[in-house]
Formats: structure tokens, C-alpha cells, sequence
């Protein structure tokens, strides 16, 4: 006995087909970036000029986005199935006339004192407890799992040099990772030289996480809504 399906019956099917397939090939791509790792290259050189190149990827190399910098120029270049574009190239912004170094300098110490005052601030005291455990889970999660340097440095004089060589003594980190630094006490210019290489992995689930617990805390959401409002204030 056959059975005979309408045109409009065996059309509905094949779409219906067709809107599983494509939801099941979201719910992998979805899956895929949330647990697949994100793996980060850095490796940097200063000398006479500062050289580095900063390189994520992901899948296996599939995609893979680049940061490079040398020569005072910033490339940064995407790749995506073996295909390569170059996104954007400028100058470096030591020769942006219209920013300086003075410039700079008031933003970073504006930057840090209104940091300084937030976390010293009784009524943040609270959010700052809660946001910490939460941090230092989230830094070991993704803390790189090799770091290599070797350096030489001087701060121009021997016992500025010294504080410097015991100041670095004191980091756990350095006895964590391949980490060599040769204080240079006969130099009587300041100066830094070396090389270094991190590679890691980040897993994208992480973060959502982590932004999922920060947002859950109502005084946070409070706290993001004021910076919104004196951002729209000052655009207004």
C-alpha cells in the first residue's frame, strides 16, 4: 500500500528539515564558543625599538586575529579559513599631534585616583568584597600557562637598581614562570632590554560567567547605570 503526501505536506517537511538542521548548527556553533578555547600568543622584544605581535586563535587556527607592532606602526590583520585581510594600520601615537605625553600622563592619574577613591569609598567597601573572590577565580582561570622573559634593566643608579632587583624578589609570579632578570648595577642610564613570550587560553564560558555573577549583585547594575547617565550627560 503506498501512501501518497501532498505537495504542501512534503514542502512543510522539508522546511521543517532545513529549520532543524540550521538550529542545529547553532546550538554547536554556540557550544563551540562558549567552550572551545580562545589560545593567546604574545611575544615582545625592546631594545633600541619596541617590537610585538599579539596573536589569538581559535579552533585549530580557523580563525585568527593579530596585533603587530613595529617599526613605531600598529597592523592588525584578521584570517578566517586561510583567507587574510588586513584591518587597519596608523602611526603610532607619538606622532598624533594633536595627543601628548603630558596629556596622557593626566588621564592615567585621573584614572587612577577616581579608582582609589571608588574602592576607598565605606559604601563600596561591600561590592569590592564581592567583586575580588570572584577576580582572582577568573585570573586563575585564565592566567597565562607559560611565561618567558629575559630581560636586563637598570634604573641608572646601583641602590635604585637594588630596590628594583628586590622589589621583583618579592612576586610570587616570577617563581611560578621562566622568569630571568639581570639587574645591570654599573650603568648609569636607565634603560630595559629583553625579550618576552606568553601564551594562554581563555574559554569564553568563563567570562559569561563571571559577568553573570558581577550583574546579579543589584549595587553593580546601580553602579552601571550611573556611569551610562554621566556619560549620556556629558554627550547631551
Amino acid at each position: 500500500m503506498v501512501i501518497y503526501m501532498p505537495m504542501e505536506l512534503t514542502a512543510l517537511c522539508l522546511v521543517g528539515y532545513i529549520l532543524l538542521i540550521v538550529l542545529a548548527v547553532i546550538i554547536v556553533m554556540v557550544l563551540l564558543l562558549l567552550f572551545s578555547p580562545f589560545r593567546y600568543e604574545l611575544d615582545a622584544k625592546v631594545k633600541e625599538e619596541i617590537s610585538a605581535r599579539f596573536k589569538v586563535r581559535f579552533l585549530a587556527g580557523i580563525f585568527e586575529f593579530a596585533l603587530v607592532y613595529k617599526q613605531e606602526q600598529l597592523l592588525m590583520r584578521i584570517r578566517l579559513l586561510g583567507f587574510k585581510k588586513r584591518l587597519k594600520k596608523k602611526e603610532d601615537s607619538k606622532k598624533d599631534k594633536k595627543s601628548t605625553p603630558k596629556d596622557s600622563k593626566n588621564n592615567i592619574s585621573d584614572t587612577i585616583k577616581n579608582f582609589l577613591a571608588f574602592v576607598s569609598d565605606k559604601e563600596n567597601r561591600g561590592l569590592v568584597k564581592y567583586i575580588l573572590p570572584r577576580a582572582f577565580k577568573l585570573l586563575k582561570k585564565i592566567a597565562p600557562d607559560v611565561i618567558k622573559t629575559n630581560f636586563d634593566f637598570s634604573l641608572g643608579k646601583p641602590d635604585r637598581t637594588g630596590y628594583l632587583t628586590g622589589a621583583i624578589s618579592l612576586i610570587p609570579i616570577v617563581y611560578m614562570y621562566d622568569i630571568h632578570a639581570y639587574p645591570d648595577f654599573d650603568s648609569e642610564q636607565m634603560y630595559l632590554k629583553g625579550i618576552i613570550h606568553i601564551q594562554g587560553k581563555i574559554h569564553i564560558i568563563y567570562l559569561l560567567a563571571f559577568a553573570i555573577g558581577l550583574l546579579k549583585n543589584k549595587k553593580i547594575r546601580e553602579v552601571i547605570k550611573k556611569i551610562r547617565r554621566s556619560k549620556d550627560g556629558r554627550k547631551g
